[in-house]
Formats: structure tokens, sequence, C-alpha cells
């Protein structure tokens, strides 16, 4: 729509352009003032109109402004969108109800967003790491509280393809409250949730502080336990953090590590201090050679238990003590890991090796808190995991260990003179 007022000056203008070129044309014949004054005036009003109209023509014309009125003022989200995480989709187990998109694995760490996807109102991706160590008390914590990490367990359980009936389970298992545990240095966790969006797996835990003054390197977990289809899980929520956790159940159980070479024959004992000290039957006893599987020991070896081996565990144990259990095998890779109950830490285990040469190594002691005083051996109470150093074992030819001359004898005492030193 035009407005008036540009229309009236310019028909105001023109009528007079149009009367002064009239009055001109009678003044012509005037004196010489005259004719000027009047051309003078003609160039003023010529001008002022063609300012006047180059202003109208510069203007442009602006959009109408609508009134809303405020309430029915909306606002408009201005949030920009989270950056895109280009990475390696994982799609979830087939008895899960997780879209492909929830899951991710990266192997580095990426920039920490919000947990919530402020345009889409969903929970963005996990993003798993693998092989990594529990050192700081609640340093990345991955809730505020209980109730957050418990609101949030089915998606951490999905990521981590449990089968849908096992996470029905956790779920309503949580309803109540769990068993106070200690989480201890050495100790290995499935799975652990970090900070807004990272899920940790293989964890190893290995606390390098304690959290204030005379704590101990502990942190306490409230946990859950059940068994679904054969198979027990296990899952839990520290008081420290709130970073929801799994563990495997042979976590419960003791372990001793050593390295031979292969080819070389292990001997395992177990002492207790009378016969009926046997181990009772349960699911941690096993063998497990580098990265295999774990298996029953197998090999009994009851001749290997020479007297003055069992006079050395009498005089740790009493003298009414007995080999309750002996094994041989031949090791088929270096690692070798024993595992067993805590039902062991009563009990002394024994372990020596035979080379391809025939030689022997001084016996290696893990017994009961107090009972081994030498510094060379070990303690069920240094921790769950126990992992022997190469350098504690000494091998002594197998003529001085056999022999029964004085001069043997006194061989094999110098050689444990040094196997001492050694320590």
């Amino acid at each position: 729509m035009f407005h008036w007022i540009p229309l009236v000056v310019t028909a105001l203008a023109v009528v007079a352009i149009v009367f002064i070129v009239y009055r001109l044309r009678k003044v012509a014949k005037g004196s010489r003032t005259s004719r000027l004054l009047y051309a003078a005036l003609l160039g003023i009003v010529l001008v002022t109109v063609l300012v006047w109209i180059f202003s109208l023509s510069a203007k442009k014309p602006q959009a109408p402004v609508k009134r809303v009125h405020p309430k029915q003022e909306r606002v408009v989200d201005t949030l920009p969108a989270p950056p895109p995480v280009r990475d390696t989709v994982v799609t979830p187990a087939t008895d899960t109800t997780m879209p492909d998109s929830q899951v991710k694995v990266v192997q580095t760490a990426v920039p920490k967003v919000a947990v919530q996807d402020k345009t889409q109102g969903k929970p963005l991706p996990l993003i798993l790491l693998r092989n990594k160590t529990w050192r700081y008390y609640g340093a990345d914590p991955a809730y505020g509280s209980r109730a957050a990490a418990i609101a949030d367990l089915r998606r951490t359980l999905i990521a981590l393809n449990w089968p849908l009936g096992a996470i029905e389970r956790a779920v309503a298992a949580v309803q109540t409250p769990g068993t106070r545990v200690e989480l201890t240095n050495g100790m290995r966790l499935t799975s652990m949730r970090s900070g807004f969006r990272e899920l940790w797996l293989d964890v190893l835990v290995d606390f390098i502080r304690p959290p204030t003054p005379g704590m101990g390197y502990v942190a306490y977990a409230e946990e859950w336990r059940f068994v679904y289809e054969g198979k027990e899980y296990i899952f839990g929520i520290p008081e420290v953090c709130n970073n929801t956790y799994t563990r495997d159940a042979s976590d419960d159980c003791r372990t001793v590590s050593f390295n031979v070479e292969e080819g070389w024959k292990v001997r395992l004992f177990i002492a207790a201090e009378d016969a009926d000290g046997t181990l009772p039957a349960d699911n941690c006893t096993a063998l497990k050679q580098g990265t295999g599987s774990w298996k029953q020991p197998g090999g009994k070896c009851d001749t290997c238990v020479t007297e003055s081996l069992l006079r050395e565990v009498r005089g740790k144990l009493g003298p009414q003590a007995e080999m309750v259990h002996s094994y041989q095998w031949v090791a088929t890779a270096r690692e070798q890991t024993f595992r067993s109950s805590d039902s062991i830490t009563t009990r002394i285990l024994v372990i020596c090796l035979e080379n391809e040469k025939g030689e022997h190594t001084f016996a290696i002691f893990v017994c009961p808190g107090g009972t081994c005083r030498e510094s060379f051996n070990f303690s069920w109470d240094m921790g769950r995991h126990i992992a022997i150093p190469d350098s504690r074992w000494y091998f002594i030819p197998d003529s001085v260990m056999q022999g029964k001359s004085s001069r043997q004898w006194r061989g094999l005492q110098e050689h444990r003179r040094l196997f001492r030193e050694r320590q």
C-alpha cells in the first residue's frame, strides 16, 4: 500500500513548475532582473523535487511487524547440535531391544557431551573403552546418585549384551538392598561406567591413593548376584561414585600366577594341619595355562612329596600337617595360573619346578598370615591375586637335591644360602 504524502508533494511540485514556466513566458519581455529571479526560483524547485524523488527511491519498504500476544509467544531452542561421532557401530545381541545406533565402540577418548540429546530427547550412545584401570576414588562419576544409576541400569546392561531375561532379573533385583562388599586392589571388573558416556571393559582395580588420610585402598559397593540359565551374574554400585559395574563370578576366587618355560614340569601341593583338611568341592579350584580355559588340575603326584618338603611344612603348620593335594603337569604355555576358593587361606600352597635338565627349584610357599616368616615366601594376606616373580625361582642340580652324603648336604645348604641372599 502506497503512502499518500509523496503523491501530494509531487503533484504540488508539478503545479509549481507549470506556473513558473507560464510566468516566465510573460516576463520574458520584462527586465533582466525579473528573468533571473524566476530562473533561480525554477532551479530551486527542480532541485527540491529531484532530491525528494531520489530519497523516496532509496528507501526500501519494510515488512510489517506481526504483533503476537505475550501468552502466544514461542521460545525457539537455539542450542547447538552435538558434534557428530564417527565411530564403528556395534549391533547389540538379538535378544535385546536396543536399536543398532545405541552402542558405539572406540579406542580413544572423545569430547564429553551431555548424556541427554537436546534435539531428540533420547540418551546418547555409550562409548566402550577396553583395558582400563580404576586408580582414583570418585574421579569421574557417571551418576549423581544411587537412584540415577539404577534408572540407567537397563541401558548399561543392554550395551553389555546381557540376555534380556538376565536384564529383567537385574532390574527386579535392585528393588531390594544389595550386599555391602569391598573392591580392593587386584580385583578385575568385567565393566564399569565412567563419566557421562563411557563404559569401560576389562577393568583392573589399582587404587594409587586413598581419598582421605588413614583410609585404606578399598572402595565399598552395594552388590547383587543371581543365577540365570545356569550362569551367575554379578553387578554393583560403588558408594564413592555410583558408577555401575559388573564382574565375573570367578573373580571371587584367589589366584596364584607364575611363569615357566614350555616343557617344564610343575609340581603343586596343598598342605593342611591334618589329613582331613582337603579342600571342599567348589567352582573355583582350577588351572589355566596361558590364555586357555580353566580346567581341573590333573596328574596327581603323591610320590612327589619328599621327606624334606614334608618336614618343612610341618615346621610351619604343626606336627600333624599333611599334603592333602598334590599335582604334576607339563607346561604348555609360559603363564601358569592356579585358582582356589577362600578356604585355601588356612592352608599352605607349595610350588616347585623342574626344567629340561632335571634340575629342581627350591619350593615357594604361600601361607596363612604369619606362618611363613621368610621374606622370599608369600602370604595370603597379600591380596586375592598373587604373582610370583621370575627371580624367586632358584634351580640347583638334581644330584645335590637327591644327595645324602655330608658333602652333598653342605652343597645343598650353600645353594640355599645363595637362594636366600638373592631374594
